[in-house]
C-alpha cells in the first residue's frame, strides 16, 4: 500500500508569460484604424515589483502523515485597479489549514497527484474573499479540493501606510502520494 507524504514548497510567481491569457483570438485590426486597440488582458502578472521575502514567518503543515501539502503563497507586483499582489515575505498567515482532510478520497485511491496554484483576493480583514485557479493539476477533484483549502486561510490584515488593503497571492498546494 501507498503510503502518504507531504512536500511544502514556496510558490514561484508565474513566470512573464501569456499562457493564461495568449489563447484568446484576437480579431483582425482595421489597417485604417491604428488606434483601434483590443481589450487588455485583466491580470497581466508584471515581471518585476516584487520584494524578496526576507522573513519566514508563515506556519508550515506538519509534515509527519500529510497526503497534501500547501506551499506558502506568494506573488508579483501590484497593478492599478486590482487588489496588490505581494508575495510571503509580507504576509503574516494566521490561519493555515491542514491539507491533508481535503484530499479527495477518490483521488487518493485512484492515484492521482498534482500540483494546483490558486490565487487568492484577501480582504482588507484578512479573510480570503475569492480563490481563482490559475495553473490546474488535470485532476477536477484536485482543484476544487486545493480552492477549498485557499479559501479557509486567514491573514493579518495587510496595511500600506497604517490602512489596511486588499490583497492578492499565489498559493501552491501540491497532493502527493508516496511509497514508503
Amino acid at each position: 500500500p501507498e503510503a502518504p507524504q507531504a512536500s511544502a514548497k514556496a510558490a514561484t510567481p508565474p513566470a512573464p508569460k501569456p499562457a493564461v491569457e495568449a489563447p484568446r483570438p484576437t480579431p483582425k485590426p482595421e489597417p485604417k484604424k491604428p488606434e483601434k486597440s483590443v481589450a487588455p488582458a485583466p491580470n497581466p502578472t508584471p515581471a518585476q515589483k516584487t520584494a524578496a521575502p526576507t522573513e519566514t514567518a508563515a506556519a508550515k503543515p506538519s509534515e509527519s502523515t500529510q497526503n497534501a501539502s500547501v506551499a506558502p503563497p506568494t506573488g508579483g507586483g501590484g497593478i492599478s485597479g486590482t487588489p496588490i499582489q505581494t508575495d510571503i515575505g509580507k504576509l503574516v498567515v494566521v490561519y493555515q489549514p491542514d491539507a491533508d482532510p481535503y484530499y479527495p478520497s477518490f483521488s487518493k485511491r485512484a492515484g492521482e497527484q498534482g500540483e494546483v496554484v490558486v490565487r487568492l483576493i484577501i480582504s482588507e480583514s484578512g479573510e480570503v474573499e475569492e480563490a481563482r485557479l490559475l495553473q490546474s493539476s488535470s485532476y477536477p477533484r484536485l482543484d476544487r479540493a486545493a480552492m477549498e483549502i485557499g479559501k479557509r486561510y486567514r491573514f493579518k490584515p495587510y496595511t500600506i501606510n497604517g490602512s489596511p488593503t486588499k490583497i492578492s497571492t499565489n498559493l501552491l498546494i501540491k497532493f502527493n502520494l508516496k511509497s514508503p
